[in-house]
């Protein structure tokens, strides 16, 4: 159930990157972490080993799933995703790519999405992480551990707010079967000490982009309209 969580979230990240991500896991919960800013200084539009057509697939079976596809273009400026052979609707993805010591870190971001405070409506809506490794032909991803995450901000480790349903007491990690989310709150400099705090990113890869020549579309419909 895990690394399903896993896969749909990927997806759901890269396609919609949902405020809070509706996870079919054992958990029972929904769990989302955002980072304030961009983690560090050495970040880059692109990364050149991302473009191109991907399959997406779980870590225990390259042949688990045919129908999610993702496609980034040559610049990493644009992004799509394919499902059951049909494009998914997509806002605006924008992903950065960032290299903190010997992490490579992929930074998405959603042009529609909102920010994450009615306080400070002017505050960055923030980005979700993932730590990546990237070969010719394919790339593993590792997902942030947000009840880490949790941990670490609610024992002073991380500056930021943690948001859970009340299921256990205040000031405690969150219960299982929760909802929770995780704002990192900090400039470049301290979202780069806090992905190298133990344990933020899943240390197993669950999800991999497998590279294809193309992706299968299906055949426009010919089912002639029924008439009013």
């Amino acid at each position: 159930m895990r690394t399903e969580a896993l896969h749909a979230r990927v997806l759901a990240v890269l396609r919609r990157c949902c405020i809070v991500l509706v996870l079919s896991t054992a958990l029972g919960g929904c769990e989302v972490t955002r980072f304030e800013s961009l983690p560090g200084d050495h970040v880059e539009r692109c990364d050149a080993r991302w473009v191109g057509n991907w399959r997406l697939a779980a870590d225990d079976d390259d042949d688990a799933n045919d129908l999610a596809y993702v496609s980034v273009n040559s610049d990493c400026s644009g992004i799509r995703t394919v499902e059951n052979g049909k494009v998914a609707d997509s806002p605006e993805v924008k992903l950065q790519f960032a290299r903190v010591g010997r992490m490579n870190i992929v930074a998405v971001l959603l042009a529609d999405q909102k920010s994450v405070s009615k306080e400070d409506p002017g505050r960055s809506p923030g980005f979700h992480y993932f730590r990546y490794e990237a070969g010719r032909d394919r790339i593993s991803l590792h997902a942030v551990d947000d009840r880490r995450v949790a941990d670490l901000i609610i024992n002073g480790k991380l500056r930021g707010s943690v948001k859970f349903d009340s299921q256990g007491p205040q000031g405690r990690k969150p219960p299982h079967g929760s909802t929770l989310e995780n704002f990192v709150a900090g400039d470049t400099a301290a979202m780069a000490r806090a992905v190298q705090q133990r344990g933020v990113f899943d240390r197993r890869s669950h999800v991999r982009l497998i590279r294809v020549d193309s992706i299968p579309m299906s055949p426009p419909s010919t089912t002639p309209e029924t008439p009013p």
